[in-house]
């Protein structure tokens, strides 16, 4: 048990960030497992917790959905996930590792500078297709399609509770779609579940403390500290692949 200590601080400290947030826990916890697990190992255990995670908040937030902008993001979303999946089986776990480090990198380095989500589309929803494919991608070959349709998102003018509804709607999704590739091709096995059973405590307690520690502390400040944090973690993965 000592050794998984370090495990259920990692997700003690994502589902904090998801309870503050709404989002950003899959980020969090793929950024720092693979320090200690391997890709798969991580996408195994963090795939069912992500599934339980964006089932109850697209069921909390379902009246805000905004289901004539989900179409165009699910639509190729169905096509990306088995070629992520196919993908985390496939490549060699350096340039997986490579590409989730980029992928840290490009998100974080949006979300602290690029532009701020605005009331009106900037981008049509002809790019939706897109955004969702590349999604579904990130969602197979690592559990986290977040960041190219929160970008999406953000330059389609979704704000407030349908940003987040809408999110997850497409998160539930492809985190349906991740599992049953993952369990179809032997990544979540019964030894990941006895895992997850065992991590549980820790992410329900993290999911607590963020709830409650957002009417202390500043919201912003934590985003903008995760997301350092997130830009440190892909830049350092990014190094180790350049460096192999």
């Amino acid at each position: 048990m000592v050794e998984l200590l370090p495990v259920a601080l990692i997700f003690l400290l994502s589902g904090a960030v998801q309870g503050f947030t709404g989002f950003g826990g899959g980020l969090v916890s793929m950024a720092l497992l693979p320090l200690l697990w391997s890709v798969k190992a991580s996408v195994a255990v963090v795939g069912i917790f992500s599934l339980a995670l964006t089932s109850g908040l697209a069921w909390t937030w379902r009246e805000h959905i905004d289901r004539k902008e989900v179409l165009p993001i699910a639509s190729t979303a169905i096509l990306g996930v088995p070629l992520g999946v196919w993908s985390l089986h496939r490549l060699n776990e350096t340039l997986v590792i490579g590409v989730l480090g980029a992928v840290l990198v490009a998100h974080a380095t949006w979300s602290l500078w690029g532009r701020a989500p605005r009331e009106e589309p900037s981008v049509s929803r002809k790019w939706g297709p897109l955004a969702g494919f590349l999604g579904g991608v990130l969602s197979g070959a690592f559990n986290t399609s977040g960041p190219p349709v929160i970008v999406y998102g953000a330059e389609r003018g979704w704000v407030k509770d349908r940003f987040r509804a809408t999110l997850q709607a497409y998160f539930l999704l492809t985190t349906v779609l991740s599992t049953v590739g993952y369990v179809s091709t032997g990544i979540i096995t019964t030894e990941s579940l006895k895992l997850n059973a065992m991590l549980l405590p820790a992410l329900v307690l993290g999911a607590w403390a963020g709830q409650h520690g957002s009417k202390f502390v500043n919201p912003e400040a934590f985003r903008k500290l995760v997301l350092w944090a997130l830009l440190g973690m892909g830049l350092f993965y990014t190094a180790r692949f350049v460096a192999a």
